[in-house]
C-alpha cells in the first residue's frame, strides 16, 4: 500500500511537471505572437510589399546595367526570365518589370556614357529606398532608433550594391547542384563511380539538391539583411535561426506559390493580373522577412512585446509625457495607461516645464525631416523623366528610317 501511494505521488509530480513545462512553452509562444501583433508586423509587411513593387524596376535597371557594363553584353533575356516565368506561370507573354528593365538598359547602352551613368546613379538611389524602408521596419522590431540621414542612405546604397554583387553568387549557389549533376550525367567516366551514378539517375536526389540550393540562396539573402540593416551590431549567433526559418519558409513558398496561382488566381490575366499576383507575391515574401526578424529579436535578443500595439502605445506614452497633444481636441489623447500596460513599462509623468526646452529643440527637426523625403521625390522624378526622354529620343530616331 505504501508503495502504491509513493507511485501515485510520483505520477502526480511527473504530470504536474509536464503540465508546468507545457504551460511555460505555451506562454512563450503566446508572448511571441503578442510581440508579432503589437509590432504591427502585418502592416509592416504591406509597407514592404508596396516598396518592393515600386523599387522593382529601378533595382532591375541598376542590376542589369552594372553587371552589363562590368561583365560585358547580356545573355539572352529569355534565359534570364525563365525563373520568373516558373514562379509566375501563365505570365510568359506579359510585360513585366524585368522586360522593361532590359529595354531601358539597352537604351542606356546605346546612349552617351554621361546619360547612362546619370540614369544608373538615379536607379541606384531609387532602388536603395527599399532598403531604407527595410531598416525602418527592422528598427521597429528591434526597438532601435534610425540612423542619421547620411549614414542611413550610405548603408542603403551599400546594401543595394552588395545585393547586386550577391545576385551572381546566389544564382551560382542555386544552380550549382543541377550543374554538378549535369556534369556527372554527361561524363561516362564519372558515372562509373557507383555512388555518383546512383545519385544522377535518382530524381528525388536531384530535386532535393535544387531545394537545398534554394535554401542556401535564401540564407545568403536574409543573413545579409538581418545582420546589416538594423541599427545595431547583429552577430551570426543571434541571427542564424531567423535566417534559416526565413530561408526554409521562402523555399516552401516558392514551391507552393505557382500551384496557388494556377488553382486560385487563374482568372487574373494580362498586365493588371500580373500586377495583382506580383503584389501578392511580394506581400508573402515580406511576411517571411518580418517573421525571421521577429524570431531573432524575440528568442535571441530577448526583446519582450510592447504592452499594447504600436499606435496605442504611442498614444498612451504621448499622453503621459504631454507631447504632441492637440490643443483644441484634448480628448483625442488619453493620458491614462491602458489596461494591458504594466506600471513598470510606463514612464513617470514629468512636469510640463521640464519638457519645454526639449520641445523647442525638437521643433527644428520637423523642418529637417522634410528634406530627405523631398530629395527622394526629386530623384525618383528625375529618373522617370530621364527614362521617358530616352524613349522619345529612340522613337524620333526611328521615324526618318520609315
Amino acid at each position: 500500500m505504501q508503495n502504491d501511494g509513493i507511485q501515485k505521488r510520483e505520477h502526480k509530480q511527473a504530470d504536474a511537471k509536464i503540465v508546468k513545462q507545457t504551460e511555460k512553452k505555451t506562454h512563450v509562444i503566446q508572448e511571441f505572437i503578442t510581440k508579432f501583433n503589437n509590432d504591427w508586423s502585418m502592416n509592416l509587411a504591406g509597407l514592404l510589399a508596396y516598396n518592393l513593387l515600386m523599387s522593382m524596376v529601378p533595382i532591375a535597371i541598376a542590376l542589369l546595367a552594372i553587371l552589363g557594363f562590368t561583365l560585358g553584353s547580356f545573355t539572352n533575356p529569355a534565359d534570364m526570365l525563365k525563373p520568373i516565368e516558373t514562379i509566375f506561370p501563365g505570365l510568359a507573354g506579359n510585360q513585366n518589370a524585368m522586360t522593361i528593365a532590359f529595354q531601358q538598359v539597352e537604351h542606356l547602352r546605346k546612349s552617351a556614357w554621361t546619360i547612362a551613368i546619370i540614369a544608373v546613379i538615379l536607379a541606384i538611389w531609387s532602388g536603395s529606398r527599399l532598403f531604407v524602408t527595410i531598416e525602418g521596419c527592422l528598427n521597429i522590431i528591434y526597438r532601435l532608433r534610425p540612423r542619421p540621414f547620411l549614414q542611413q542612405n550610405l548603408v542603403s546604397i551599400a546594401m543595394l550594391l552588395l545585393f547586386i554583387v550577391l545576385v551572381p553568387i546566389m544564382i551560382i549557389a542555386a544552380s550549382a547542384p543541377t550543374l554538378i549533376l549535369g556534369l556527372v550525367g554527361s561524363n561516362p567516366a564519372l558515372q562509373m563511380v557507383p555512388f555518383l551514378g546512383a545519385v544522377v539517375h535518382n530524381p528525388l536526389i536531384s530535386y532535393l539538391s535544387s531545394v537545398l540550393g534554394g535554401i542556401l540562396v535564401g540564407c545568403i539573402l536574409f543573413g545579409a539583411i538581418y545582420t546589416i540593416m538594423p541599427n545595431q551590431k547583429i552577430s551570426f549567433r543571434t541571427s542564424w535561426c531567423g535566417t534559416l526559418v526565413a530561408a526554409v519558409a521562402l523555399e516552401l513558398f516558392l514551391l507552393l506559390f505557382p500551384l496557388y496561382i494556377q488553382h486560385s488566381m487563374g482568372s487574373y490575366t494580362g498586365q493588371v493580373g500580373f500586377a495583382v499576383i506580383l503584389l501578392l507575391f511580394f506581400y508573402y515574401f515580406a511576411i517571411i522577412l518580418i517573421v525571421g526578424a521577429e524570431v531573432n529579436a524575440f528568442f535571441f535578443e530577448k526583446l519582450r512585446p510592447l504592452p499594447n500595439d504600436v499606435v496605442t502605445f504611442i498614444s498612451a506614452m504621448g499622453g503621459m509625457l504631454h507631447l504632441n497633444t492637440t490643443q483644441r481636441e484634448p480628448h483625442y489623447v488619453d493620458s491614462t495607461p491602458t489596461e494591458q500596460a504594466h506600471t513598470a513599462s510606463v514612464a513617470q509623468q514629468p512636469n510640463k516645464a521640464e519638457h519645454q526646452p526639449e520641445q523647442r529643440k525638437q521643433k527644428p527637426s520637423r523642418k529637417t525631416a522634410i528634406n530627405p523625403t523631398l530629395l527622394e521625390v526629386i530623384m525618383g522624378t528625375a529618373l522617370a523623366f530621364l527614362l521617358q526622354w530616352l524613349n522619345l529620343r529612340r522613337e524620333q530616331k526611328k521615324k526618318p528610317a520609315r
